[in-house]
């Protein structure tokens, strides 16, 4: 489960939790591989909302330019 867990994420699907049972080794392991991936996606979650960000601000940026060289503004 772990190995086809680790290929989901592989690919970029952070989505489905380990089962985390089992030995108690094994079960520490699928605990922290849950928590790596809610990390993962965590993180990137804040990437594209700050890309989106950089994107809203770089469109404003050049209406403010495009109106300026216009003389709109």
């Amino acid at each position: 489960r772990l190995i086809n867990a680790a290929e989901r994420v592989r690919v970029g699907d952070y989505s489905l939790p380990v089962e985390e049972t089992g030995q108690a080794e094994l079960a520490t392991l699928a605990r922290a591989f849950n928590r790596m991936m809610g990390d993962l996606d965590n993180q990137r979650q804040q990437l594209m909302d700050a890309n989106r960000q950089v994107d809203a601000r770089r469109r404003f940026n050049e209406a403010v330019l495009l109106g300026v060289s216009a003389g709109v503004i």
